[in-house]
């Protein structure tokens, strides 16, 4: 169970994953290939967390996109070695929708409390 606001309700899910930045992505996408019933809390309004600030900042990764893609969704070939996040977020906007994630997102979420419920 997880006790979440705004807005203040109590989300019964098998895992919970806190933050829907690359980290939380992957381990929705997994989960959910396994069959969990698994739902990413996001506090930020949006996904991607960090890389939407950096976005507004007009920043540019500074590891290479052979070494931080997706192992599944590879970035394009005809996309920078160092790519804008602004390209990343885009990427990462088509993963979520390849992988059908974004029913499994809720952002501006914080997260308060999460239990364990034995009798599950």
């Amino acid at each position: 169970m997880v006790v979440a606001s705004p807005p203040s309700t109590v989300l019964p899910t098998t895992v919970a994953i806190i933050g829907a930045g690359w980290s939380g992505l992957y381990a929705l996408k997994y989960c959910l290939e396994e069959g969990l019933s698994a739902t990413a809390f996001e506090e930020r309004p949006n996904r991607m967390g960090v890389w939407r600030m950096a976005e507004r900042q007009g920043a540019v990764a500074s590891s290479s996109k052979s070494w931080m893609h997706p192992s599944d969704v590879p970035f394009p070939a005809e996309m920078g070695d160092f790519p804008a996040a602004r390209d990343i977020n885009r990427h990462m906007e088509k993963y979520c929708d390849h992988f059908g994630l974004n029913k499994h997102i809720m952002c501006g979420v914080r997260v308060t409390n999460v239990k364990w419920n034995e009798g599950r």
